[in-house]
């Protein structure tokens, strides 16, 4: 049987439906972090993409896995990688998570940061404290903050990521949908994504 031949804005329509747009004021987002994130973007004035893909990376139960990422800065790359950032509430913030997103960093060679806020945890907290320890192993910035200063550290944080990235006229988002697209057609034919 053949398949479709799919076009790069069919991948952007399907795959998003219809929403792929550079994060702009109205964008609407999740959660609290990521209206700071958009705010301290828009501030910045970088170009960003919001949840613009899925990613996906295998099979688990039967279910393809993937992971949308927050924040798409399309045209900026840090050691050739394009950079994601992905804010993520501290009280879900675990191994596990970022286990998942160091297997999507290695499989499209992304720079991702995760950044959470701490303000809520006791000290003795067995998951936060491993996350403060051994978090970095599987992402390429861990940034924690506390909440009460989280958009002073997005700034200082997101500006000196754009000043150690390189700028680049073309975007990464049409390669990330194509890969994205094999690996799932692979995934549904295999069951592995290999």
């Amino acid at each position: 049987m053949s398949r479709k031949t799919t076009t790069l804005g069919e991948m952007l329509f399907v795959q998003n439906k219809g929403l792929v747009t550079r994060l702009r004021p109205s964008t609407k987002v999740k959660q609290g972090a990521e209206e700071t994130y958009k705010n301290v973007l828009l501030d910045i004035g970088v170009h960003a993409l919001y949840e613009p893909l899925d990613l996906y990376y295998g099979k688990l139960k039967g279910q393809r896995n993937s992971y949308c990422p927050d924040f798409l800065l399309p045209h900026n790359y840090i050691n050739g990688k394009p950079v994601i950032l992905e804010p993520h509430a501290g009280y879900l913030l675990d191994m596990d998570y970022l286990k998942k997103i160091d297997i999507v960093r290695e499989t499209y060679g992304l720079y991702i940061v995760v950044s959470s806020g701490f303000g809520n945890f006791r000290p003795d907290n067995q998951r936060v404290e491993d996350v403060m320890n051994h978090g970095s192993i599987f992402v390429d910035e861990l940034w924690l903050s506390n909440y009460r200063d989280l958009d002073l550290d997005l700034r200082w944080n997101i500006t000196r990521l754009l000043k150690e990235s390189e700028v680049r006229s073309e975007s990464a988002l049409p390669d990330l949908l194509k890969m994205s697209d094999m690996l799932r057609i692979s995934i549904d034919n295999n069951g592995n994504g290999k």
